[in-house]
């Protein structure tokens, strides 16, 4: 049998009549089932089982559904959804313990916002601009190497489109300075992409030949 409200408000009266607590234990109890019996629907709608855990509570469990949510919206380039299930589980981490996991669920989402406000917005997006250099400062806080250049490499895009040519040189030379202590040969070969395009546009053409060799 399948049971529906003949109309939206009488579903809100019966809502709003539950007790909170109460409330919280049903959205609780739909978010178990929905996982434990629909695994296609957690995979690609997380949104709905993150909204059941977010008004349950459990917000440890939500954060990541909502993170999930963005990036499922994001491939589908949804920007003005992902943007919003993004800022949805940065506003949910914000509620979490303080300490390292929460840096780094916070270090992630910001990441994934960075591209998709510019995608939406335009590569000289404020919001990316911001995204970018809070992830820097988390990476920083962490000593994550790989997170940091990240972090970074968007910084210098977020710059180079602004013009701001002495940061986008300095970003640059931090990015070599990065690729040459890791190690990674793909951090280094993006180094160097962001080194001869940064000369390129400050007009020193025969450095730019150098680098792109």
């Amino acid at each position: 049998a399948v049971y529906t409200f003949k109309h939206a408000l009488l579903q809100d009266v019966a809502y709003s009549s539950l007790l909170r607590n109460r409330r919280a234990e049903i959205h609780g109890t739909i978010a178990n089932a929905i996982e434990a019996t629909f695994p296609d629907t957690v995979r690609t709608q997380p949104e709905i089982v993150a909204r059941h855990l977010t008004e349950a509570g459990l917000i440890g469990r939500a954060v990541p559904m909502w993170e999930q949510a963005g990036r499922n919206a994001a491939r589908k380039s949804a920007n003005t959804e992902a943007i919003q299930h993004f800022n949805k589980a940065l506003e949910l981490t914000a509620s979490l313990p303080d300490g390292e996991a929460r840096k780094r669920l916070e270090l992630a989402i910001k990441l994934h916002l960075g591209p998709v406000y510019m995608t939406a917005k335009g590569f000289g997006a404020p919001e990316a601009g911001a995204a970018y250099e809070r992830a820097r400062e988390l990476a920083e806080d962490l000593l994550d190497l790989p997170q940091l250049f990240t972090a970074i490499w968007g910084l210098w895009l977020f710059n180079l489109i602004q013009m701001r040519t002495a940061a986008t040189r300095s970003l640059s030379e931090e990015l070599l300075a990065i690729g040459a202590r890791s190690g990674d040969p793909g951090q280094l070969l993006q180094a160097y992409h962001t080194s001869w395009t940064t000369n390129f546009f400050l007009g020193d053409f025969g450095y730019t030949q150098e680098q792109a060799r």
